[in-house]
């Protein structure tokens, strides 16, 4: 099997960490697959913000209820888009990050690292509190939005891959 297509069946969401650091050169690939996503109509919206500081790691795991994994983890890289670079990307930019979000993913676990994505979009009213805490603790301009947080270290727990042929009832041909 392909390399690729292997990674992708293989790459599971991984909550537990050693605490074994990135490698420099393994963390320069990962933001490189994150940048090299799609973009609509080329904008390139993506911005990345690495958290590699254990006391940010620690800050950011408390602000965001969902991602306590984080303080076992040795690097949290926030997946953000500005909004504002034209009418079109007011409305792609997410589709921009989730594309690179990912490609960081895939490349972690390509790399044999371990990650989850943790939501990082205002979904409702108990979601802004969280929201505003990551951007001031982050110092993101008001133009750039967080998409999601991807956790990231070497995976201290291990999930089955799904089966190769998905969820065949999800599958339509043509119409529903």
């Amino acid at each position: 099997m392909n390399e690729t297509i292997q990674a992708i069946l293989s790459r599971r969401s991984i909550r537990k960490f050693t605490s074994e650091p990135i490698k420099p050169e393994d963390l320069k690939l990962i933001l490189a697959a994150a940048l090299s996503g799609p973009s609509a109509c080329n904008f390139r919206p993506v911005h990345l913000v690495v958290m590699d500081d254990r006391a940010v790691i620690d800050q950011f795991a408390e602000i965001h209820k969902f991602a306590g994994m984080a303080k076992g983890a040795p690097l949290v890289i926030a997946v953000c888009a500005e909004t504002n670079l034209s009418t079109i990307s007011s409305h792609y930019w997410r589709d921009d990050a989730a594309a690179a979000m990912e490609n960081l993913l895939l490349a972690a676990h390509s790399l044999g690292y371990g990650a989850v994505w943790c939501g990082g979009i205002i979904h409702c009213s108990d979601h802004e509190e969280r929201h505003e805490g990551i951007r001031r603790l982050l110092g993101l301009p008001e133009t750039v939005s967080p998409l999601g947080y991807a956790v990231i270290g070497r995976p201290a727990e291990k999930h089955p891959s799904y089966p190769e042929t998905g969820d065949a009832e999800k599958v339509h041909h043509n119409v529903w």
